[in-house]
């Protein structure tokens, strides 16, 4: 590699200049922290340490070295009096002994640079990735860890071309099958603007780990990681996959990578792969909820859920639910009141005892009871024979004369308008034999009475669109805050906004990310609230046990970058991690935020940003205090039998509100090769400006531990005064 003194003298002044030490040989370049005005604390660059390095020791070779014919002279090699740094000792010695390069023909250390120039430049990447650097990385916000952690070769966890994303495919608001998708085919609709907009109409199934069900989930970004050494995974069931051994997969124990499924996972000289038991099943795309007893018994059981709420969280018919129920003989215990029993409380017609006595004792018939009880006869003929108390056929009529004898009818139904009306009374709402408690679907029934208010808002608003400012009389309803947050705001005129049709849709399922375009900021408690989503047919996971792995040799990798909550996809049938760094365990007490470059020059910026860090810290803390309530007065769903898991359920919960900008301090290992990777990629003119800040950190600290092993890369200078790097032995 050349290594030019204009190029070490310029890296050493920018290491100083950017408020760089070394500290017992190990280089950092910290951040400083600031403070909002109400006190919360941000951080407008990144901070990186040198935590761990390599140490090479030469001389335990040699024992190994003096085994060999004495006329080879290899013990020669540990008299070498040029010294290296131990990364690029270590390289060094691990490419020299594939060819027993011990002699004293070998590549000396003082033309160590001129050695791994031949290596770089020829694409031999491989001796790099026995040295690795393990970093403390602080001052980076959570979309950089995002692009770090997930997609980089030798650090990520990364999946063949070839591999199937399985995403849900709709069509006018209802399931229409499922799509798949290569990694590869994804990948290549970043590179247009057309595939990128269509990207984000994808839904990929993804998995609800707090409901155990599958829900659909939206990409975020495709990256490809480069060439890596992959194996192919075949489990019991036919289904294959084609990943890094540090990917993960779902287990019944939890996400796990797979040289920890099998055990260990390591390649052979002979290049086959070498592994532990495969005694661990993974969890694989499943079957639809219904078909599965657990769930079944779950939902209907446990929860106590009548027929037709289990039908539609599964998402299809109530005679289906009991086909299957009936098939796996689940049925109520004796006793258990649903919530159709708590519908007809109090009512005298659904006291048996009561209707005993006047049905049976008394001798009155079902029209006399009916005007009792205040109903139609149909319904007390219903609960007659809910009880059980139906007379033996016949009897009802003995000594009796039918009340229509004698007369005669015409075909037809030739009622009155009135007549109609009445009828239509007698067997309205909780007269019918047929009420349920009310069965008209409640997002139809708390929204009547908008269009009362329809004329009065369109004149508000001067028959225009709030947000592009087109005109029409056509414009729909938006509700700000949405009606499934605050249903109590539904005929609330200030709550109610006038927008046109196309401005409508790009609002759909973003409402309430999309408050502050109206001027209105929910309250947290609001906005923590859950999103509903349309129903499709539910699917649980099951568990598959693997049958082989073999090693597929190095081919190209792709990852999937998925939105929040749920950071997993199904890959060819099989469910999997994208390695997201979540702020589960974060305390209110440790919360910072990082500044984007972008908003330290422009003023206004600056104080819109300081303004979402202080709302994030208080919302934050606001609903913390609200869960650790909930948890205290005995919430199911956030009790724990440790304390300190308890304090976890409470910080995973009111996570939810933390935005991007959330500081995500990681400790970061990356071998050689992967780090000039992520150098080379992350640290390009055309890189995002945040990371390329951290990567000019990261190149800075390695070149002060290893000057040879990084000496080949140049420093540039862009007219927003942010630097570059880069070199001409790319993807080593």
């Amino acid at each position: 590699m050349e290594t030019t003194e204009r190029n070490t003298e310029r890296a050493r002044q920018l290491f100083e200049e950017l408020g760089g030490a070394v500290l017992d040989g190990f280089p950092n370049i910290h951040s400083q922290v600031h403070h909002t005005r109400a006190g919360t604390p941000y951080l407008k660059r990144p901070g990186v340490v040198v935590l761990a390095k390599p140490q090479t020791n030469v001389a335990g070779l040699g024992g190994f070295l003096g085994g060999f014919d004495p006329d080879l002279r290899f013990p020669e090699y540990l008299d070498d009096p040029t010294k290296l740094p131990d990364s690029s000792q270590l390289c060094k010695t691990a490419g020299q002994a594939c060819y027993a390069s011990y002699g004293p023909r070998r590549t000396k250390n003082d033309n160590a640079a001129a050695y791994f120039e031949r290596l770089t430049s020829a694409g031999h990447g491989s001796v790099l990735e026995h040295s690795s650097f393990s970093f403390l990385l602080y001052g980076i916000s959570r979309s950089v860890t995002h692009e770090l952690v997930r997609h980089r070769a030798g650090v990520g966890f990364c999946l063949a071309g070839e591999t199937l994303v399985y995403s849900d495919h709709f069509c006018n608001g209802r399931r229409d099958g499922t799509k798949k998708r290569s990694m590869a085919k994804l990948y290549e609709m970043t590179t247009t603007p057309h595939g990128r907009s269509r990207l984000k109409l994808l839904r990929p199934r993804s998995l609800d780990e707090d409901t155990n069900t599958f829900a659909r989930g939206r990409i975020k970004g495709v990256v490809c990681s480069g060439l890596k050494p992959v194996f192919k995974v075949e489990l019991e069931d036919g289904k294959t996959i084609t990943c890094s051994k540090e990917h993960r997969f779902l287990t019944p124990d939890g996400w796990k990578p797979l040289y920890e499924i099998t055990n260990g996972l390591e390649i052979s000289s002979g290049s086959l792969a070498v592994y532990g038991h495969l005694n661990t099943e993974i969890l694989v795309n499943g079957t639809v909820a219904y078909r599965d007893r657990n769930w079944l018994e779950e939902q209907y059981i446990q929860n106590n859920l009548s027929l037709s709420e289990v039908a539609g969280v599964a998402g299809l018919s109530k005679e289906s639910v009991k086909k299957w129920l009936r098939r796996y003989g689940i049925r109520k215990p004796l006793g258990v009141r649903t919530r159709w029993t708590f519908a007809n409380d109090n009512k005298l017609y659904a006291d048996r005892e009561w209707l005993e006595e006047q049905y049976v004792l008394k001798g009155l018939d079902q029209e006399s009871i009916a005007r009792l009880a205040g109903v139609s006869k149909h319904t007390i003929r219903s609960w007659v024979r809910k009880h059980g108390l139906q007379k033996r056929a016949g009897s009802w009529s003995v000594g009796r004369v039918p009340w229509n004898k004698g007369k005669r009818y015409k075909a037809g139904w030739h009622h009155t308008a009135e007549m109609r009306r009445r009828l239509s009374h007698l067997k309205s709402g909780e007269k019918n034999p047929q009420w349920r408690g009310g069965i008209t679907k409640s997002a139809i029934t708390i929204r009547r009475g908008v269009n009362e208010l329809r004329p009065e808002l369109l004149k508000r608003d001067l028959y225009r669109c709030r947000l592009c400012g087109s005109r029409s009389r056509q414009l729909d309803m938006h509700h700000v805050i949405p009606v499934w947050a605050r249903p109590d705001l539904v005929l609330d005129p200030d709550n109610i906004a006038t927008v046109c049709r196309v401005c409508h849709l790009k609002l759909s399922g973003r409402e309430m990310e999309s408050t502050e375009l109206f001027g209105v900021v929910p309250d947290a408690s609001d906005a923590a609230k859950p999103h509903p989503t349309s129903k499709g047919r539910l699917f649980v996971p099951r568990a598959v046990r693997i049958k082989s792995v073999t090693y597929a040799g190095e081919q190209m990798t792709y990852d999937l970058e998925m939105e929040g909550p749920n950071h997993n996809f199904v890959a060819n049938g099989i469910v999997t991690h994208n390695s997201q760094i979540s702020q589960r365990y974060v305390s209110g007490a440790v919360l910072r935020f990082v500044e984007r470059p972008e908003y330290q020059e422009d003023a206004d910026l600056h104080v819109h940003f300081e303004g979402r860090a202080d709302r994030a810290a208080a919302e934050y803390e606001a609903m913390a205090e609200l869960l650790l309530e909930r948890q205290e007065g005995g919430a199911s769903m956030l009790t724990a039998d440790y304390r300190t898991d308890a304090r976890k359920k409470v910080q995973q919960t009111a996570r939810s509100l933390l935005p991007n900008e959330t500081e995500a301090p990681m400790v970061f290992t990356g071998n050689v090769r992967a780090l000039r990777h992520i150098i080379e990629m992350r640290a390009d003119a055309h890189a995002e400006s945040e990371i390329r800040n951290l990567a000019l950190r990261l190149f800075l600290c390695l070149r002060t531990v290893d000057p040879i092993l990084f000496g080949d890369y140049e420093l540039g200078e862009l007219p927003d005064g942010t630097y570059t790097v880069s070199t001409k032995n790319r993807k080593a």
